[in-house]
Formats: structure tokens, C-alpha cells, sequence
């Protein structure tokens, strides 16, 4: 994880996959208790139908 945000009553999660380099966003609610440090390595699961990819050099969302 490269860095929390703390957002009122969520809290954003920035970090990478593996060593492929892409940059992963999770959007969670402030209520999980489960302590997230800058800089740990953590192991999650998102359900297919909730990711999301966008173009690296437009931004735009792709649809899939």
C-alpha cells in the first residue's frame, strides 16, 4: 500500500498488483476496522463485476 486517504466515511487505498506495476484504487468503507499501514503488503479478493479499467493515455473508462 503506498498511501491511505481518509475521506469522512470512506477511506481510499492506493497500492500496486504484484510486480506488474498497475496502480489498484479501493474504495472502503471507514467503518472496517482492519488497520491499513503505508507501505504494507496486503492480500484482498474484488468480485470481477466490480473492477473497473480505464485507458492509461486517455483516462476514459473502458467498457468491458
Amino acid at each position: 500500500m503506498r498511501r491511505v486517504e481518509y475521506l469522512g466515511s470512506d477511506r481510499y487505498v492506493y497500492g500496486s498488483v504484484g510486480g506488474a506495476g498497475a496502480t489498484v484504487i479501493a474504495k472502503l468503507p471507514a467503518t472496517v476496522a482492519t488497520e491499513i499501514a503505508e507501505g504494507s503488503d496486503m492480500e484482498f479478493a474484488v468480485p470481477e463485476r466490480a473492477l473497473c479499467y480505464f485507458d492509461a493515455a486517455t483516462g476514459a473508462r473502458q467498457r468491458q
